[in-house]
């Protein structure tokens, strides 16, 4: 028996140890490195669930489920990487009302955080690894944007999770035509989980610094 990952689910190899994201529940978890080969080898060899004690193990924590026609999913292209970080912004006037949109979003953002957390990932359950192209749909200058989120988020006292600072930003990026895309990253030790947002291999609220220690192991639309 062929078996795939769980949808939903997705995983990354960091340090010789699978760690899962399980975006429905919006938790992180990992296994040891021996359960990491074992999944490797259900994954890539076709065993029977009835004989295979490690097959039996991932179909019963729900890591696993039975391939079939109906499930199996097209193959998803291959993630860009972060490979630069966004050019140093060129003073210049930022319209007043880029930094009030921006401030309003941010205010929607800080409010799901608190009130509705579980809907910050359920919102891109839809996962893609990367798009082709990411249009620009109006004459909006990227880097204009980002620089009225960072003026409005100095303006706000408002305390928000990567997660909701980098919803924000591809919300308010996306009302100017600009699509994104949110990238998860974990790391094991100490184990913590970070997200940003990406056009392309360009990393947008933060730099490449501050990412080198995340293995990235989902792009959320």
């Amino acid at each position: 028996m062929l078996a795939i990952l769980r949808p939903g689910l997705a995983y990354c190899l960091t340090g010789g140890q699978a760690v899962f994201l399980d975006l429905a529940a919006d938790r992180y978890f990992a296994l040891s490195p021996q359960k990491t080969a074992a999944l490797s080898a259900c994954l890539n060899e076709d065993r029977s669930q009835d004989l295979d004690p490690a097959m039996r193990y991932f179909l019963d924590e729900g890591i696993l489920v039975p391939q079939s026609a109906e499930r199996a999913e097209a193959d998803l292209p291959d993630i860009m990487l972060p490979a630069r970080d966004a050019p140093p912004w060129r003073p210049r006037s930022i319209r007043p009302g880029s930094v009030a949109r921006a401030m309003a979003v941010l205010l929607a953002s800080r409010l799901k955080q608190k009130f509705r957390p579980a809907t910050l990932f359920a919102d891109g359950l839809d996962s893609r690894w990367s798009k082709a192209k990411s249009g620009h749909a109006c004459g909006a200058d990227i880097h204009d944007l980002i620089e009225a989120m960072a003026r409005a988020e100095r303006l706000l006292p408002v305390k928000l999770n990567c997660v909701s600072r980098t919803r924000a930003l591809k919300h308010f990026l996306k009302g100017q035509g600009i699509d994104s895309d949110m990238i998860v990253g974990v790391r094991l030790h100490p184990f913590s989980a970070h997200c940003w947002l990406q056009v392309g291999d360009m990393v947008l609220n933060d730099t490449l610094e501050g990412i080198a220690p995340y293995t990235v192991i989902r792009g959320i639309a």
